[in-house]
């Protein structure tokens, strides 16, 4: 601990022992680059806007977004852009965060796709980006270092 004296250059959350304020300098724990990475999953995982809907992105949902957009772009290669591309008997239906159906043909099964690996790699590029800066600014998960 520091003694600091007076209150010339006390900060919120300095101690006060009664007569002195004083800091303990090793309360302040600094911020990783694991940090970083939770806090650019856990953004990833939150969802994305597709259309006006909120669209789901935790690790399962967007494998099963990268394999319906695999058999779509497949679709559109043998000239099949309708909304029965991936089954004869029924159109596709994607459901969004709130469960609600969203019925789209090939073409649009590749938007979602590319939306969601939009929304993945610019994430994962500001994580690089904010773990590249000389120190890691302790409000790394402030919004404005982050897409929306």
């Amino acid at each position: 601990m520091i003694p600091l004296g007076g209150h010339q250059g006390v900060r919120v959350g300095d101690n006060w022992d009664g007569a002195v304020f004083s800091r303990n300098l090793t309360s302040t724990p600094s911020v990783t680059p694991e940090m970083v990475d939770q806090e650019r999953d856990h953004r990833i995982a939150a969802g994305f806007q597709f259309r006006g809907r909120l669209i789901q992105s935790d690790p399962e949902s967007l494998l099963n977004i990268t394999g319906a957009t695999i058999v779509a772009g497949e679709a559109l290669r043998q000239g099949n852009n309708t909304y029965r591309w991936f089954s004869d008997e029924a159109d596709f239906v994607w459901f969004d965060g709130d469960n609600q159906p969203l019925v789209l043909d090939a073409s649009g099964m590749v938007s979602l796709g590319r939306a969601a690996a939009e929304w993945k790699s610019a994430h994962i590029k500001a994580g690089r980006a904010i773990k590249s800066m000389t120190s890691i600014p302790d409000d790394y998960n402030a919004d404005f270092y982050w897409t929306n």
